[in-house]
């Protein structure tokens, strides 16, 4: 092959290479997109530090989780506190586990109203009594139970 041969190789090679990088970028995008309000049913790294992702556990929560997720959306709960994991239990009410390993038992009725309990009672406690409470029972509307760590 002579030289001027070769160099036009090589460029429609790097314009192919090029043209791929470009394509996948663009599809990949397209897919991103697309399934930016999507669930993920599964995650197989378990040693991630992202903590934007939401965890759903118990029976069927993936086709529940829809409605936890709009509640918690409306009250803007992500803003204030970080969630660790939302458990459905016995495919009936949900529990939300924070960070701060502290848990919060929802309502079955009305798991928005127990979310607006919990920050009311927040707003109310002062930062040592918030500190040394770990489960908030928000299941019946009228009160809630709260469990000190060292009960």
């Amino acid at each position: 092959m002579n030289n001027i041969n070769r160099r036009r190789y090589v460029l429609s090679f790097r314009s192919f290479t090029y043209f791929c990088i470009f394509l996948f970028l663009i599809i990949f995008s397209f897919l991103l997109y697309f399934n930016k309000n999507n669930i993920i049913d599964q995650i197989y790294n378990k040693d991630f530090t992202n903590q934007s992702l939401l965890i759903f556990k118990g029976n069927s929560s993936n086709l529940k989780a829809n409605s936890l997720i709009n509640i918690l959306k409306n009250n803007d709960f992500e803003k204030k506190y970080q969630i660790e994991s939302l458990e459905f239990i016995n495919k009936r009410r949900w529990d939300i586990n924070l960070y701060s390993d502290v848990k919060l038992m929802l309502s079955e009725e009305d798991p928005n109203k127990s979310i607006q309990n919990f920050i009311m009672i927040q707003n109310k406690l002062s930062e040592t009594d918030i500190n040394n409470i770990k489960t908030y029972d928000l299941r019946n509307l009228k009160k809630t139970i709260l469990i000190n760590l060292n009960d």
